[in-house]
């Protein structure tokens, strides 16, 4: 695992390059060990579209071009990956959260539902977990309505959380009418 500091120094090199490509970082993680450790670059283009394949190797090219100068990361080789954090992107940052305000998303907490501030009548039970829609967020917490209660929940308690991809396309078509087989004309 890298420090703090480098995992800092590194965003500050992808933000550089992705700046450059009109991309933003979105997120990073460094996975592994020895071998088979992986420097993973998540690019986003809000309010442009979505990411394209040049995006990403553009991003890439650059990057792995300054991280060879600059030699940030100890230890030998590592894998470096580039991609869009996708449709169901994870939710890992206040900023994140901030930008899923209206959508579906899973959360999985460490406390239950109902441990936390809560709006509405509806008794949670033990649940830790489950989709709904975040309604709002701030630097320390954000709000989820899930079963028709809304749940004030403080990020450091979030275990898993990422938006759930809903194809509006096939939400919104009216249900397919039977197909009904020719009549057969009966010989007389």
């Amino acid at each position: 695992m890298l420090d703090s500091a480098t995992l800092h120094k590194l965003r500050g090199l992808a933000d550089q390059v992705a700046k450059r490509e009109n991309c933003e970082i979105y997120d990073l993680e460094f996975i592994g060990a020895g071998k088979g450790r992986i420097l993973r670059v998540f690019i986003d283009r809000p309010g442009e579209g979505s990411v394209s394949i040049d995006d990403c190797s553009n991003v890439s090219n650059g990057l792995n071009l300054l991280l060879d100068v600059e030699d940030v990361i100890p230890g030998g080789a590592y894998n470096l990956e580039v991609s869009s954090p996708g449709l169901e992107r994870r939710l890992r940052e206040p900023q994140h959260f901030k930008g899923a305000v209206g959508e579906l998303a899973f959360v999985r907490t460490s406390s239950a539902f109902a441990d936390y501030n809560t709006e509405g009548d509806t008794d949670l039970g033990l649940r830790k977990q489950g989709e709904g829609k975040i309604v709002d967020a701030s630097d320390e917490h954000f709000k989820f309505e899930f079963e028709g209660v809304t749940v004030e929940i403080p990020f450091e308690d979030v275990e898993k959380s990422n938006v759930v991809f809903v194809d509006e396309r096939a939400h919104n078509q009216s249900p397919a009418k039977p197909k009904r087989s020719p009549k057969k004309k009966k010989k007389r």
